[in-house]
């Protein structure tokens, strides 16, 4: 009777066990097997009985399992097996199957006791690890784990590597003994933040002897049960590469190719921080603009390559003659502009310059020839002829031109009636405020063509206008007019939504047009309502935001406030392309175009206008082309007049162009017949 209680007992536990309990007599044969059996695999009750639960074993393991299973009930030893068994939805899962022999009290084997457990989990766990490991093992990446007292548990061979050690010379040691104390004051502060449970990213730099190495680090906390913190995962991935390809494409982007000096893009930063500098200190600075006479009768008589040479050396006399403080640059083909800090007053400025007009007293040898050359230059001062970038240069540009005037080879200040009177600003301005009620606007299309397939891929909307008196007046005269004046943001709303309305047009004319492109000048974009405007007007003429593509002016990329940035996002984010217009003439750099949503870069028609014969244009246009590759921009050119120069920019590479060798402007009529 207690022997039936006995087992009824066992089998009831073992019934409810959270595992699948078995057993055998002493031939292996199953006497028992658990509900939990039958309810998981969905065998029958009483079908596992003998050998009958080989039925459910994976059938590549299943003759595996028999055997086994039976050498050690010869053996009579303890066993652990792992095999896949099938659950009762049909699917296989892993399990363990433990067991051990039975005895009875005079010691007779009696068979055994087992149970079988899933472990899929576990086995899945298994496999992620052994990747992981895998992973770690082979990534080029280094790794560590490093606990609270700044020492590694864990380091990969890549780790090692690095450190030139093995890896059992690292793990156990701590960071500083590994990494160096000159370094610790670096990356000790970002290791502390991890370590109390915050992701860190940062770039750091290493020097290895004989190269420096830079690197991205990123430590993440690890985080154990109820612990908390308690050690440090460390990647750091090697961008060497990656650095050293921004920093010559930075420099390609911002140098002279053929003079290695400062272009005009580097110039306008240079300039602006000496402004900002100024400022500061309360100083004067001097902008010199040096325009070499009559050097296009060297290229005609000599060639270019006579030229360059004559650049070439120019350059190293003005580099020669300038102080440390001072920036030489080189802007154009035969244009020099010298930025002068520290300077006292106008005698000042004036003996600075005289000592670069004498560059020019010793002769040029080119080519085995003896050239004489001579400059014309401009200064304007600042705070008294501009305090900003733009009308510095504007003036120094005006008094160079005045120093031609006055018989060449000498300098000349910049005086205020060299440029237009207030007078003459105040004139155009209220014409302009009166423009737009009188309907004196009115746009011209432009086609903007892929250069492989040569498909129309975008129409340009360009300003016009024709006043009654003074005739068509030139954008470049009016729009900074309009900008200064507030005048931008209705003219500008006026442009958009007559663009798009015409837009609109022609999709009802079912006209494969691609998009519509629309100038927008930094104003509008930094006034607060230009999301609204957009808006207003795409639901106005009915046109997809998708047809739509705004032309952005560089000056916009030095006016990264999170305003605008978000302003450019949601542009983008409602489906219209993004354009940095007139690119390399302004003030981009890699840090802005990184930072903002933009779609394409526009070369502008200055460094298109000479090619492929001007080396200098020929460099800056390659630069563009393979800055906008590396960002994954498209890149448009305008200012295509010729075959040569759509052949050139076609062979490296540039996407689209635009110019009279297409198309010129156009009123929206012959657009249409364009695709008729």
């Amino acid at each position: 009777m207690a022997l039936r209680e006995s087992e009824a007992l066992f089998r009831n536990m073992a019934d409810h066990a959270p595992v699948m309990v078995w057993v055998t007599d002493e031939t292996g044969y199953s006497t028992y097997v658990s509900q939990s059996w039958y309810d998981f695999s969905g065998q029958k009750e009483g079908t596992a009985l003998g050998f009958g639960w080989l039925d459910v074993i994976h059938p590549d393991e299943r003759e595996l399992a028999r055997k086994r299973f039976l050498e050690f009930n010869e053996k009579r030893q303890p066993f652990s097996i792992d095999y896949r068994f099938r659950r009762r939805d049909g699917v296989y899962c892993w399990g363990i199957d433990a067991g051990k022999p039975r005895f009875s009290a005079d010691g007779q084997f009696k068979g055994y006791i087992g149970s079988v457990m899933d472990i899929s989990d576990r086995k899945r766990m298994e496999e992620q690890l052994r990747i992981f490991e895998c992973i770690v093992a082979t990534t080029q990446d280094m790794m560590a784990l490093i606990d609270q007292n700044y020492t590694y548990q864990i380091v990969n061979d890549a780790y090692a590597r690095n450190f030139q050690r093995a890896k059992e010379e690292i793990i156990g040691k701590s960071f500083v003994e590994i990494v160096g104390e000159e370094f610790m004051d670096t990356i000790q502060p970002h290791l502390d933040r991890c370590l109390q449970g915050e992701e860190v990213r940062y770039e750091t730099w290493f020097d290895l002897g004989e190269e420096q190495r830079y690197y991205h680090a990123l430590y993440s906390p690890y985080r154990e049960a109820n612990k908390g913190v308690t050690s440090a995962v460390v990647n750091i991935h090697d961008i060497t590469q990656i650095k050293e390809s921004e920093q010559k494409l930075y420099y390609q982007a911002h140098h002279d190719t053929l003079t290695n000096l400062p272009n005009r893009m580097l110039m306008n930063t240079r300039l602006e921080q000496s402004i900002q500098q100024a400022t500061r200190k309360g100083d004067k600075l001097a902008v010199v603009f040096i325009d070499l006479d009559r050097f296009k009768n060297i290229n005609d008589s000599l060639g270019h390559r006579a030229g360059d040479s004559l650049l070439e050396q120019l350059a190293q006399r003005l580099c020669q003659q300038r102080r440390k403080s001072d920036t030489v640059a080189r802007i154009s083909g035969d244009e020099f502009v010298v930025i002068l800090e520290d300077i006292k007053d106008t005698q000042h400025a004036g003996m600075v310059v005289g000592k670069l007009m004498r560059t020019f007293e010793e002769p040029f040898i080119i080519e085995g020839r003896t050239i004489k050359m001579t400059s014309s230059m401009g200064l304007s001062l600042f705070p008294d002829d501009g305090t900003d970038v733009a009308t510095l240069l504007r003036n120094a540009d005006a008094a160079m031109y005045r120093a031609k005037e006055d018989g060449r080879n000498t300098y000349c200040f910049y005086r205020k009636e060299m440029t237009s009177t207030v007078f003459e600003y105040m004139l155009l301005e209220n014409a302009l405020r009166e423009a737009l009620k009188k309907k004196e606007f009115y746009l011209l299309y432009q086609p903007q063509i892929e250069m492989l397939s040569h498909r129309c891929l975008g129409i340009e909307a360009l300003l016009r206008w024709h006043h009654p008196e003074l005739g068509v007046v030139s954008p470049a005269q009016f729009i900074p007019i309009a900008e200064q004046s507030g005048l931008i943001q209705e003219i500008g709303t006026w442009v958009l939504t007559t663009a798009c309305r015409q837009a609109k047009i022609w999709l009802e004319q079912k006209l494969d047009f691609g998009r519509i492109a629309v100038n927008v000048a930094a104003p509008q974009i930094q006034h607060g309502d230009f999301i609204q405007v957009v808006e207003n007007v795409l639901k106005t003429t009915g046109l997809p935001a998708a047809y739509l593509e705004l032309e952005l002016t560089e000056g916009l990329l030095m006016k990264q406030t999170e305003q605008n940035i978000k302003q450019l996002e949601k542009l983008q984010g409602m489906g219209i392309k993004l354009t940095i217009d007139d690119f390399g003439i302004g003030y981009s750099s890699l840090n802005y175009l990184k930072r903002l949503p933009i779609d394409k870069l526009k070369i502008d028609q200055s460094f298109i206008r000479d090619l492929p014969h001007d080396t200098n244009d020929t460099a800056i246009s390659q630069a563009v082309i393979a800055l906008g590759y590396a960002l994954n921009l498209q890149i448009i050119a305008e200012g295509v007049e010729n075959e040569e120069q759509a052949a050139f920019l076609k062979e490296k590479g540039c996407h689209q162009a635009q110019g009279y060798f297409f198309s010129q402007p156009i009123p929206p009529q012959q657009v249409s017949a364009l695709f008729a």
